[in-house]
């Protein structure tokens, strides 16, 4: 079974560029339940090297799944998505 998983990058602004800031809680969840309704959307990203698809829209913040945190977050931030099989879930998300 294939399954989502979003990755959070909480970025600040200093002296007007973006730099990677310290997280406030967990960063990655399981977003399959809302990756079903944006399939088209998601297919559609181009993946890095690695797999993860950049999510430019930043669609996956909304999800209800996301940490509080994360989805309050009022600064610049990037969100990745990644697809892998069921039991790469833990795996994947530890590499990153």
């Amino acid at each position: 079974m294939t399954r989502f998983v979003a990755h959070f990058q909480p970025r600040g602004l200093v002296d007007g560029l973006e730099v990677q800031v310290n997280l406030e809680g967990p960063q990655e969840w399981d977003c399959t339940v809302f990756a079903a309704g944006y399939r088209a959307y998601v297919t559609r990203l181009w993946p890095d090297p690695y797999g993860w698809r950049f999510d430019r829209r930043e669609v996956f913040k909304a999800d209800p799944a996301a940490p509080g945190w994360a989805r309050d977050w009022a600064g610049p931030f990037r969100i990745y998505v990644m697809e892998v099989s069921r039991d790469q879930v833990g795996a994947e998300t530890a590499a990153v």
